[in-house]
């Protein structure tokens, strides 16, 4: 290995090839998830862009994103608040 990872999550090491230099500084293909969505509804997976960039900041649904739809008369929706958090409950008065 003649480069290692940024440790960013999009970056790849650079192996020697024969040559005197190391290869040209290479990203995962763009779409490589690189942080996967947290399992509670509002999150969304990070994916590279094709450059060695760092993986890009944690994003959630867009507000108001039903993420649980209510189960009954009793049970009310979770809707998303924008962020990556687990959703909110929508209280009906």
């Amino acid at each position: 290995m003649c480069r290692p990872d940024n440790g960013l999550g999009c970056d790849v090491a650079e192996t020697c090839n024969g040559s005197a230099t190391c290869p040209s500084d290479a990203g995962k293909p763009a779409g490589t998830i690189c942080r996967p969505d947290n399992g509670f509804g509002c999150d969304v997976a990070e994916t590279c862009n094709g450059t060695p960039a760092a993986c890009p900041s944690d994003g959630g649904k867009p507000a108001g994103t039903v993420c649980r739809a209510a189960a009954g008369i009793c049970d009310v929706a979770e809707i998303c608040d924008g962020s990556p958090l687990v959703p909110r409950r929508r209280w009906h008065l």
